[in-house]
């Protein structure tokens, strides 16, 4: 194997928002990746990866001295 050089570039992201419940918040938003790595001319290769997620996460304090999440 030789040594190979590229190009990397890469944009990520999240946007969310925090809902107050009775119990305590409810966190929501989502998630964003593109990258990409190209090879240098003279050599070969191209990678790409993408993601897109949604989560939630939420912590409700069942009493003073008991949560959960």
């Amino acid at each position: 194997m030789g040594d190979v050089s590229g190009i990397n570039t890469s944009l990520s992201g999240t946007a969310r928002n925090e809902w107050r419940l009775g119990n305590g918040p409810l966190t929501t938003g989502i998630v964003f990746i593109d990258e990409k790595a190209e090879a240098t001319p003279g050599t070969s290769g191209r990678e790409t990866h993408n993601t897109l997620g949604l989560f939630a996460q939420a912590r409700q304090d069942l009493t003073h001295r008991v949560s959960v999440s």
